[in-house]
């Protein structure tokens, strides 16, 4: 087996500072327990560093911004990473705080090799906003251990050309880790100390029954699973049926304008998971948190749809038209109903009697954005002999599947050439039938009105 670990260190600031439309050139900082646990660059220049009282972060930088950790909205973040990693294997599994674990020793012939799955990961990561560190080996324990210590550097152990992985390097390398690093509760990390300890590669060295005896079944198992001797069964994720991606911020935000960066990252997010899953969306929902109440914002389309640019251009229509009741936290893009993707292939010559629907549709999104569902009517011929029930109108919001827009097409062509009466009499006449043959027994006063 192989295993990948993404170590995302930087998670409990990331998470607020991701979605900022530019970089941000105030002190940031993470506090937990009235102390600083990480805090950005400009905090760094200003001589703010981890474990530093917050009163001293106060007093060398001018107005840092202070962040109060949320484990909540960091397990929140993580799952969604969680879901989104699931694109490149189905073995994902969350390890908390800030870790996920994924078994690629399957897919690497699917992603033409390590190289490509890595650099891809990379890249989208970074388009999303956040910073990882990744180790490879061949248990979840290692794996976890190498992104600390040695993060991206499997090139020394891993033969990228055949895809296989040295052990004895590998076993090397893991040697050559401090003990501090491994996790363990900080007692036993003390006791590996006193005992003069430092290296991995010193601890494996002893008996495993004399490290039994001092340090208990548990710390044993923990070396045993991370040596590979035995299993260390993982719970997986299951694929999710709907979709849902939050962006905290960590100033209130009170226009419109500051949510479109978030709003259009979140959808570019959203997009890329249409497109891994093979569907289209026809309908989404935006969900505003106020420092005190929600509001759920519903975004319909005319047309199903999987393109980032079509959902961001009624967002931003239907968001610059809703009037904010106060300071806003979050925002949430959440839908649960999808449909099937419609494959379209191009045939060689241009097809004059083909007609783009993609403007026109896009054109009702908008008015409808603007001015409401109501308003937007049209015309839809009926199967009814009578004129004035021949046609009735209907709503241009309510979508139709690409069958029933088919068969609509079939009936109206039915319904254009079936025969109508010219005019219509005063009273209804009865029809009398001869010899398998109607004819209409005309009154005689209409007769002699004729003639």
């Amino acid at each position: 087996m192989l295993w990948l670990c993404l170590n995302f260190s930087k998670l409990p600031l990331e998470i607020f500072t991701r979605h900022q439309a530019s970089k941000q050139s105030q002190a940031s900082l993470v506090v937990e327990n009235n102390c600083v646990l990480m805090c950005n660059q400009q905090a760094h220049q200003q001589g703010i560093d981890s474990g530093m009282s917050v009163n001293t972060a106060y007093a060398l930088a001018e107005q840092p911004q202070a962040i109060a950790r949320d484990h909540d909205k960091e397990l929140d973040a993580l799952t969604q990473l969680a879901h989104w990693a699931y694109r490149y294997t189905p073995s994902v599994s969350v390890e908390s705080p800030n870790d996920l674990l994924l078994e690629i020793s399957s897919v690497l012939k699917l992603h033409q090799g390590l190289d490509n799955i890595i650099n891809d990961i990379s890249s989208q990561l970074s388009n999303m906003g956040y910073s990882c560190q990744i180790g490879l080996a061949h248990t979840p324990k290692a794996a976890w251990l190498m992104a600390r210590a040695q993060p991206g550097q499997y090139e020394q152990y891993f033969d990228a050309r055949n895809n296989t992985l040295d052990k004895s390097l590998l076993k090397k390398q893991l040697e050559k880790i401090p003990l501090n690093l491994i996790n363990c509760p900080k007692k036993q990390k003390d006791q590996l100390q006193k005992l003069g300890l430092h290296h991995i590669g010193e601890l494996m060295d002893l008996p495993i029954n004399a490290i039994g005896r001092r340090f208990g079944k548990q710390f044993l198992r923990y070396i045993a699973q991370l040596r590979g001797d035995i299993s260390d069964p993982r719970l997986f994720i299951q694929p999710q049926k709907h979709f849902q991606r939050s962006a905290w911020f960590s100033d209130s935000i009170t226009n419109s304008q500051a949510l479109l960066f978030p709003m259009r990252r979140l959808l570019e997010e959203f997009s890329q998971f249409l497109h891994s899953h093979q569907l289209d969306c026809s309908q989404l929902t935006w969900k505003l948190k106020y420092v005190k109440g929600e509001k759920d914002i519903a975004v319909n389309f005319s047309q199903p749809s999987h393109q980032a640019k079509t959902f961001f251009e009624l967002s931003r229509e239907t968001i610059e038209n809703t009037k904010l009741e106060g300071a806003i936290e979050s925002i949430s893009l959440h839908c649960e109903s999808f449909s099937q993707l419609e494959q379209q292939s191009e045939t060689l010559f241009v097809d004059e009697t083909k007609t783009d629907t993609t403007k026109i549709t896009s054109l009702i999104d908008k008015l409808s954005s603007r001015l409401g569902k109501k308003p937007l009517e049209q015309l839809v011929v009926q199967n009814e002999q009578l004129p004035e029930q021949a046609s009735m109108a209907t709503r241009l919001s309510d979508s139709i599947t690409k069958q029933k827009r088919e068969h609509a097409s079939q009936q109206l062509d039915l319904n254009l050439n079936a025969p109508k009466p010219l005019w219509l009499l005063p009273e209804p006449v009865s029809i009398n039938q001869t010899n398998k043959q109607r004819f209409i027994l005309e009154r005689q006063a209409d007769v002699k009105t004729r003639s």
